[in-house]
């Protein structure tokens, strides 16, 4: 199969109708998207990222007006959420009802929705007349795309169509909020941060649920080939080891949004450079640090530590 980068909107859309799949550009990343009503062709997403079945996925419409299609019920505080931050990066978990397939779903009875914030992506929601499904376009667990040419490297030859609207401007998937008795519950943290939540909504809560009810919540994810190492000593130090390894630390002067939106850019620079180890460190960890240090933690395979003057690696439990 040949892959295609193309920026006919039309071309894709028809392509999605006759029940294909095809990678999409968001605000957060790029997405491989299938007509969400569709169980053959959200099936053929499953089998081309090799993803898990027990994982569900994020449906995207154009507009709040066409929620009651989908969806039994929506609390107060999610109501509030949709008109403060949608259209955009925040994802809502919500009773679904059986209009959508239980693929969609891994068999829950809830479904995660999003409006996405971008004119490629609303063009063709549009013109399909369908919602999509959309999860990261690349392989399961690896590092999530955010341009065209990244889904190239990861998905040529297993689809037909890379539908090319620039660079993802967010760099981050979105955050995604259950609700438990209308108090907003983050399942995944992402562009939306708690701090924007609770400005709407008052306290929220943090999942700990080991259930896996929406994307996201695998422990371990959005990987590199190299070993990633957490380091959270001094950083001077590092100039002591002696092994080959590539960094990833917040640049001086540089703000945390500017540093998640090329997260995901900077770790694939990292990892095509074939350093034994890839050493980075966590940053604050408020606002869109939270979401910053989630993907770090499960792109992680262990710790790197100095104990008595050496370095060795600590496993993550």
């Amino acid at each position: 199969m040949v892959t295609r980068i193309t920026k006919n909107i039309s071309l894709v859309a028809e392509h999605l109708k006759q029940g294909g799949i095809a990678a999409v550009p968001t605000e957060t990343v790029y997405g491989l998207a299938a007509n969400a009503l569709n169980p053959e062709a959200v099936l053929k997403i499953y089998q081309t990222k090799r993803r898990p079945t027990f994982n569900p996925l994020i449906v995207h419409l154009n507009n709040t007006d066409d929620l009651g299609k989908y969806v039994s019920y929506v609390p107060k505080s999610a109501f509030k959420l949709m008109q403060k931050y949608s259209p955009g990066a925040l994802t809502f978990v919500l009773k679904k009802k059986r209009t959508i397939p239980d693929i969609v779903t891994a068999g829950l009875d809830t479904v995660a929705i999003r409006f996405p914030k971008h004119r490629v992506m609303n063009s063709l929601i549009e013109q399909c007349r369908f919602p999509l499904c959309a999860p990261s376009a690349n392989r399961f667990g690896k590092i999530s795309p955010t341009t065209a040419h990244e889904v190239k490297q990861d998905l040529d030859g297993l689809i037909e169509f890379i539908l090319d609207g620039g660079r993802s401007n967010l760099g981050i998937e979105s955050t995604v909020v259950a609700f438990d008795r209308n108090v907003p519950v983050i399942l995944r943290y992402g562009a939306v941060t708690q701090e924007q939540i609770e400005s709407v909504c008052g306290k929220v809560k943090s999942s700990r649920n080991l259930t896996i009810i929406s994307p996201g919540m695998i422990k371990d994810h959005y990987a590199p080939l190299t070993p990633l190492l957490l380091y959270e000593g001094n950083l001077s130090s590092l100039k002591e080891l002696k092994w080959d390894i590539t960094t990833l630390f917040l640049k001086r002067g540089q703000s945390l949004r500017d540093f998640s939106s090329e997260l995901f850019t900077r770790l694939r620079k990292a990892d095509r450079k074939n350093a034994e180890y890839i050493v980075a460190a966590l940053v604050d960890n408020n606002g869109i640090g939270r979401a910053i240090n989630d993907r770090l933690k499960k792109a992680s395979s262990g710790f790197l530590v100095l104990e008595g003057g050496e370095f060795k690696i600590r496993k993550k439990s």
